[in-house]
């Protein structure tokens, strides 16, 4: 992970701050000192700093740092040190975002709401750099997005509905909800279907005696919902509305009753990264975003939500977005707009938000004044993809042709994806790939010509018959 931030860094010139913990000698990295801060520019390292606990006016154990996000922290960084962070930043085109890059060791600092202490100061949007060098995929002109909201009386769907879907024209979107009544507030000829919930909930088959499931399916029922409505069809994003649950070192999100209404077991409710990932995978989706409601009581679970969407960056290759806690969608909007609509358009910054993404998003988006990247580093990132995933065509024939839906194609693509980033994220040396990395590149772009193989063949067969008419 670590040479994946240093390779998307040097590979698009980006202007960094980088933050990790800051250790006495022999310390312990659950009890810091502090927090050491670094900015770079693409000409050198400006402003190494370290921030005491008391500076950054949060605790950096989960727990305590979750219960002070509840109590509406954080204080507002030192005033002396915003002030030298402007001066570091004045060569960086203004245009330009900042990139929260987490190093070694960063602990929990990920779960900390850095967009909202510096946005604010800064007067330019700040981006947290993704745990994945694989490029996300382009903005389709007929987005699917999937929305899911499984507690009743949540502003934010009918904030979603009224305020994110209007600016995706062409999008489809699929909602499952417990309040099946925000659906007036679906806006006018917007493509957007409202699934009934079911009035018994989806079951997982169970396993055969003596065997484990050759494909075993989420215990979630919403999550079963969702894939029994949408499958053999896929989905582009997935918007989940819903509160999350923290313990001493991770988070899970909390889906709280069943969509029939019954009240599930805690091991059932709450759905943890390698259910939701799954999911996501089956759906064919690379995006992910979550809006943790506002209006519950008691506000926890936010800083675990942080620390699960900070992981969701090495594991999906689109955006992840999070609004914790979801306000008015303004910001959210501004987002999906820049993120998922091909139109050029500076960055937006939105201090609600952790926004994650890949730096040629961001730079396929706008038009600013970016510093030169190094093209060598981007043509091996290309490279690789073009190598060990599907091409574009075959995506397209499996999205828009005319045989039945092919999840599977998706899917597929999905898998291919991480395990590039995956193989990206260990090489050291580009120009001098060890037989390791050799291996697995050409035992990928097997698997990935084999699919292709397949698809194409059966768009040809399915054209042919159509001939013989």
């Amino acid at each position: 992970m670590v040479l994946m931030a240093a390779l998307l860094i040097h590979a698009y010139a980006l202007t960094v701050i980088g933050a990790s913990l800051h250790l006495a000698d022999g310390e312990d990295p659950a009890d810091p000192q502090g927090v050491h801060v670094e900015v770079e520019l693409p000409d050198g390292l400006h402003l190494p700093r370290t921030l005491t606990v008391e500076d950054l006016g949060l605790p950096l154990d989960l727990i305590g740092l979750d219960e002070a996000l509840a109590e509406g922290g954080p204080a507002a960084l030192p005033e002396a040190w915003r002030t030298e962070l402007l001066q570091a930043l004045e060569p960086a085109p203004p245009d330009e975002p900042v990139w929260l890059d987490f190093r070694r060791p960063f602990g929990h600092l990920p779960a900390v709401p850095w967009e909202r202490m510096l946005v604010p100061h800064l007067g330019r949007p700040v981006v947290r750099l993704p745990f994945s060098a694989v490029l996300p995929p382009a903005a389709p002109d007929d987005l699917r997005v999937a929305v899911c909201a499984p507690w009743v009386r949540t502003t934010a769907l009918r904030d979603f509905l009224r305020t994110v879907v209007p600016v995706l024209p062409g999008a489809r979107v699929d909602v499952f909800a417990a309040d099946t009544t925000a659906a007036e507030a679906v806006p006018p000829d917007a493509d957007v279907r409202f699934h009934l919930p079911p009035t018994q909930d989806p079951q997982a088959p169970p396993p055969a005696p003596g065997r484990p499931s050759a494909d075993p399916r989420p215990d979630n029922p919403w999550l079963l919902w969702m894939l029994d409505e949408i499958g053999p069809g896929t989905v582009d994003v997935v918007h989940l509305i819903c509160p999350a649950r923290v313990s001493e070192n991770y988070g899970m999100l909390d889906f709280g009753a069943s969509p029939a209404g019954t009240e599930n077991p805690r091991s059932i409710r709450l759905v943890g990264i390698g259910q939701l990932l799954d999911v996501l995978t089956r759906l064919g989706a690379w995006s992910l975003s979550v809006a943790m409601p506002g209006d519950r009581t008691p506000r926890r679970g936010e800083a675990g939500l942080r620390i699960f969407m900070h992981r969701m960056t090495g594991l999906l290759s689109g955006p992840v977005v999070l609004q914790a806690p979801a306000g008015p969608a303004d910001d959210l909007a501004a987002a999906y707009r820049f993120l998922h609509t091909p139109s050029h358009q500076p960055m937006p910054a939105t201090p609600s938000l952790m926004v994650a993404c890949h730096p040629f998003l961001v730079r396929s988006r706008t038009t600013s004044s970016a510093p030169n990247k190094d093209d060598a580093a981007v043509d091996w990132i290309e490279r690789a993809l073009r190598d060990c995933t599907l091409d574009e065509d075959v995506l397209i024939k499996a999205r828009k042709g005319s045989t039945e839906p092919s999840a599977w194609v998706a899917s597929s693509q999905r898998i291919l994806e991480r395990w590039t980033s995956d193989l990206l994220a260990t090489e050291v040396d580009p120009a001098a790939p060890t037989p390791a990395s050799r291996g697995v590149t050409d035992a990928l772009a097997f698997i990935s010509r084999s699919i292709e193989t397949s698809v194409r063949a059966q768009e040809d067969g399915v054209r042919a018959k159509g001939d013989d008419r």
